[in-house]
């Protein structure tokens, strides 16, 4: 029960990073800041990992 709950929190994780990626890339392009914010949060998410 355990392992099957980890891999569905996983994959949430990952569908919700997509989500937040897709959604930053939108926001990048519609501007510079966007953008910066996308790129710190990448570090961030790097340094979390």
């Amino acid at each position: 029960m355990k392992l099957r709950s980890k891999s569905l929190g996983s994959s949430t994780l990952i569908t919700l990073i997509s989500l937040i990626e897709e959604w930053f890339l939108l926001i990048s392009n519609q501007n510079l800041i966007g953008n910066v914010l996308n790129s710190t949060i990448r570090v961030q998410v790097v340094f979390i990992l």
